[in-house]
């Protein structure tokens, strides 16, 4: 494949992979408002009240978790971590160049 035809090549593939992502977006920011309301108590209980998902929020929970045997998250809020992070794990696939 000559240079411009190989470069041009890799550049839509570049600009298909950015479209889908940014297609994936929104569902992605619906889920972390989600995550975001359900698991606000949490956040509260593990003093993590000032962050967000995708700003700290859930790793300050996890850390807090480890550090209280006791603690557990509610269902709503295990519910809308897990759909968060099937649906970033979905956009991650989709966002892969076919091989």
């Amino acid at each position: 494949m000559n240079r411009p035809l190989k470069f041009a090549s890799v550049l839509f593939g570049s600009l298909c992979v950015v479209s889908v992502a940014a297609a994936a977006n929104p569902q992605l920011r619906a889920d972390a408002g989600a995550v975001d309301q359900a698991c606000a108590s949490e956040a509260a209980t593990a003093h993590c009240s000032g962050e967000q998902v995708g700003q700290g929020m859930l790793k300050c929970i996890a850390n807090y978790r480890k550090t209280t045997p006791d603690f557990r998250l509610s269902a709503g809020c295990a519910a809308a971590v897990k759909q968060l992070r099937a649906d970033r794990q979905q956009a991650k696939a989709a966002a892969m160049p076919a091989q």
